[in-house]
């Protein structure tokens, strides 16, 4: 019931955002920005839902953007329309975001950066946690990652699929740094923060694109293709599930 009525409310933000600028001009902010919310797309068919969840979270937290650093040509043309609500970029990568982060980076305007794949949103804890500006108490932050599994309300439990601590946010000059395919920071892990980024990859991928998925980060960089979270199917012979609020 919870979720449902949070549904309700980010979709009725959504239309406010468009009432703003249909009738005022006003779009994203451009004012002073504490936070960036950061993502490296495709622009695959997957991805508009989890953008827009981006912005509507961007318009409940005070002096945040979304920075939307669309990957090749293809993309960039199928986000421009996003450009009243966010900032739009195009960059190119090698097959991999790391590659292009770096760039990325560079069009943030916050203070903080706070990444996610296109695949990826905040939780509703998470959500309140970054409202409440609560990440200025540390400059590098970790968060726990849940991988949905079956349905948006079951995820793995069985290792490494959890808790799976990701550094997603820090200070700007602390956001980048990663060249390789799966790279950590390299300025440690950060502080823990108790709130989960939701991922959807194994809900919105068939085992046979996720084993193209393996195969193709192999071919780039060897060791790089981490059958063991892309393949639970194949890897793990009893997966433990549980509950996802």
């Amino acid at each position: 019931m919870r979720k449902r009525t949070a549904r309700i409310f980010w979709k009725c933000h959504w239309v406010c955002k468009e009432f703003l600028y249909i009738h005022f001009g006003i779009g994203y902010n451009e004012g002073v920005v504490n936070l960036s919310i950061l993502c490296v797309t495709q622009a695959r068919s997957h991805a508009l839902p989890f953008i827009e969840r981006m912005l509507d979270v961007s318009f409940v937290c005070e002096d945040t953007e979304v920075v939307i650093a669309a990957d090749g040509d293809f993309a960039r043309a199928s986000l421009g329309y996003l450009d009243r609500f966010a900032k739009v970029v195009q960059i190119r990568t090698e097959g991999f975001f790391e590659s292009g982060l770096d760039e990325a980076l560079s069009h943030c305007s916050g203070k903080y950066v706070l990444r996610l794949d296109d695949d990826e949103q905040v939780s509703f804890a998470m959500n309140h946690w970054l409202v409440a500006k609560k990440y200025l108490t540390s400059d590098h932050w970790q968060f726990m990652r849940a991988w949905l599994w079956k349905d948006k309300s079951h995820q793995i439990l069985s290792q490494p699929y959890w808790p799976d601590w990701q550094t997603r946010l820090s200070l700007k000059s602390l956001s980048g740094g990663r060249t390789k395919i799966h790279a950590g920071s390299p300025y440690g892990s950060g502080t823990r923060a108790f709130v989960a980024i939701e991922h959807h990859k194994l809900l919105l991928t068939s085992v046979e694109n996720r084993r193209m998925l393996v195969e193709h980060y192999e071919s780039i960089q060897p060791g790089a293709g981490c059958r063991e979270f892309y393949l639970p199917d194949e890897t793990i012979p009893h997966l433990e599930i549980g509950d996802w609020k």
